[in-house]
């Protein structure tokens, strides 16, 4: 069965048969010996979700690097991004080509050089949806959707904090097996491992928060 493996950040959309659990990576950052209690989750914890959920629109770039187990050099790429909480996310690679992945509710678009090269609704592809959800929510501390897909770890407080997300769900576990995001004010740093043992770090920088409005050609981002 086609399936997609990974839809964003670093963000490749790929079309794969599903990674096997044999040799799966573990959890070796510290986070994970933190496990988050819902019923009472930490101050810190309510403090960055409170935090979190003040960001309506964030602009960035970004620096990503890929580590393939079939590779024997890790892929580099940089781009720019835009989190808007009430339309979704643009994520523009510009190194080493120009590409862009849009992420809204209704599903995700791929640009490459400008032409529409894959577009996927989240009502033809189910998991696409829990994507959309999982994606927007690291950004907006969407703590309720974090909590219904994943097993959660968590250490710090509002000015420097680790959360560590483990899926919960069989579909999305057999493409990733761990996530773990660091930030402060917003989010710094992502690590995502994937069950095949593929990892990706993303950080950000020149980030700004609830600036000025959308443009007219940011706006058009989401009119993919």
């Amino acid at each position: 069965m086609v399936q997609l493996k990974r839809c964003f950040l670093g963000v490749s959309i790929l079309f794969l048969a599903a990674s096997g659990r044999a040799g799966e990576p573990a959890l070796l950052h510290e986070v994970f010996a933190k496990p988050l209690d819902l019923h009472q989750p930490s101050a810190g914890f309510v403090e960055v979700s409170q935090q979190l959920q003040t960001v309506s629109l964030l602009r960035a770039d970004f620096r990503e690097e890929k580590k393939l187990k079939a590779l024997q050099r890790p892929m580099k790429s940089s781009g720019k991004f835009l989190v808007a909480s009430e339309h979704g996310l643009f994520w523009q690679t510009q190194i080493p080509r120009d590409r862009v992945f849009v992420i809204t509710p209704k599903g995700i678009s791929q640009l490459s050089e400008g032409n529409q090269t894959v577009s996927v609704k989240t009502e033809d592809q189910p998991i696409i949806h829990s994507f959309t959800e999982m994606f927007m929510a690291m950004f907006t501390g969407d703590t309720s959707v974090l909590q219904s897909k994943f097993h959660l770890y968590f250490t710090g407080d509002a000015a420097q904090w680790t959360l560590g997300l483990v899926p919960k769900g069989r579909m999305m576990s057999k493409m990733i097996h761990h996530i773990v995001l660091q930030g402060g004010e917003t989010l710094e740093e992502v690590d995502i491992v994937e069950t095949g043992g593929d990892m990706t770090h993303i950080d950000f920088s020149n980030v700004q928060v609830n600036g000025p409005s959308l443009k007219p050609e940011e706006s058009a981002y989401f009119d993919l």
